[in-house]
Parts: C-alpha cells; sequence; structure tokens
C-alpha cells in the first residue's frame, strides 16, 4: 500500500477524516514532522502550556502551514484534517498523534 493511503488510513482510524491525495510523500510528512517537533521543543515550557491550550481549543493547528509563519510547509492539509475534529487536539498531542500514524503508515507502505 502506497504511504500516504496507509497514513490516511491510520488517520481516519483515528477519526480524522482525510483523503490520501491530500497527503504529501513520506519524505515530505517526515521532513514537516521534525520541523513541528522542533517548534515546539524550542518553545518555554509556559509558551508551550499556553499554546497547547489555545490549539486544544480552537482549529488553529493548519495556520502552521501558512508561508507567513513557515513552520510545516506540506502538511497543511492534515493540519486542517485533525483542526476539523470535534475532538481536542493540543500541539503537543497532535505532534504525537501525527508520528503514530506516520510510523503505521510507514510500516504499511
Amino acid at each position: 500500500m502506497p504511504f500516504q493511503d496507509a497514513f490516511a488510513q491510520a488517520l481516519n482510524n483515528a477519526g480524522i477524516s482525510i483523503d490520501a491525495g491530500a497527503i504529501p510523500d513520506q519524505g515530505a510528512v517526515a521532513s514537516d514532522l521534525d520541523a513541528f517537533q522542533v517548534w515546539l521543543a524550542s518553545l518555554e515550557p509556559d509558551t508551550l502550556a499556553a499554546i497547547d491550550q489555545v490549539a486544544g481549543e480552537n482549529p488553529v493547528k493548519a495556520g502552521l502551514a501558512d508561508p507567513s509563519v513557515a513552520i510545516v510547509a506540506g502538511i497543511g492539509p492534515v493540519l486542517a484534517a485533525v483542526d476539523a475534529v470535534p475532538s481536542a487536539f493540543s500541539m503537543s498531542a497532535t505532534l504525537e498523534l501525527l508520528r503514530q500514524a506516520f510510523e503505521a503508515g510507514a510500516a504499511d507502505a
């Protein structure tokens, strides 16, 4: 199974609906997840706590892909899909969820 299909299936199994066609190639997803992790790790603990709270209450995660923010480039549609679910995901929980889906997708690819 292609990575995009396996990654989409893993996200769909987690309750996040996304079409595999909206997912970039495996290398681009890996790069963006690494950039996401580096950005989170660069935050002061109080700042991270505040961002996690705001992101858990508001659909703002897709903003990380905005060119003016430039934290991630290709996973904007994936972050938008996370924002679209009624469950609240903090930034940290989003990264963890996407890492798990990536691992599942890479294993099935």
